[in-house]
């Protein structure tokens, strides 16, 4: 804490790298690590591998499991300056900053993939690039675990996903978005989503999306699109 303090007082936002640890310990990139990815995966073989070579890639055979970035933050002397679209995990900000950009981006219906990364990047629209800071001493441990078992929610039915997020965080990117929350998507922000969502960099095969996004599900999420202001709601409070 002392030194996430230390670079706020710089005027940074410091963000932590994790490792990931299982049973307690260390987790690696070994034969079993694979084998059990293979056995907990939904994609098809054609994806696993993909997956798989890129973890081969970023960690080599027996290589610690670990923040994506920690080793490029290495080879720069053990800080640096992060990437825009870097902004994920364990990210810090103010909450001055979190007001000037009106939270995270709500139509992303509090999925955690993206939002964190949206967030960050509409950060830097709002004045406060190059800023996130990354240093080697912010580490914290990730303990894994295999899926939990459905015993422990019951049987619940998988009804899909609606749409993207990517489509949503390079909307706000394109329209220079900064303040989430406050801006109705209108017919062309709703078929550039549809067209992104069915696109090659949201869809690895096709109809992954539920009824590609021409059902009732995409059209209540188009009608009930969440507008307010959280610095106003703050001074009401």
């Amino acid at each position: 804490l002392g030194t996430i303090w230390e670079h706020y007082e710089c005027g940074y936002f410091p963000l932590s790298m994790h490792i990931r640890y299982v049973d307690g310990k260390p987790l690696y990139f070994t034969q079993e690590f694979r084998e059990k990815k293979r056995a907990a995966s939904k994609y098809p073989v054609s994806i696993q591998d993909k997956i798989l070579a890129e973890y081969k890639e970023m960690y080599g055979e027996g290589g610690l499991i670990c923040d994506s970035r920690l080793k490029k933050v290495k080879e720069c002397g053990g800080q640096m300056i992060a990437k825009t679209n870097w902004f994920y995990g364990y990210s810090s900000f103010s909450l001055e900053s979190a007001l000037k950009v009106n939270g995270m981006d709500e139509l992303m219906d509090g999925d955690f993939s993206l939002m964190d990364v949206d967030f960050g990047q509409r950060l830097a629209m709002a004045e406060h690039e190059n800023i996130f800071l990354l240093d080697i001493k912010l580490l914290v441990i990730e303990h894994c675990h295999d899926s939990l078992s459905s015993r422990v929610f019951g049987n619940v039915q998988d009804i899909g996903t609606i749409k993207c997020n990517y489509a949503i965080l390079e909307l706000n990117k394109r329209k220079k978005r900064c303040k989430a929350n406050q801006t109705l998507l209108d017919a062309e922000d709703l078929d550039y989503i549809k067209k992104e969502t069915l696109g090659p960099a949201c869809s690895w095969r096709p109809h992954l999306y539920m009824d590609d996004c021409e059902g009732p599900m995409f059209k209540l999420w188009a009608e009930n699109q969440p507008i307010f202001d959280l610095r106003e709601e703050r001074r009401l409070e």
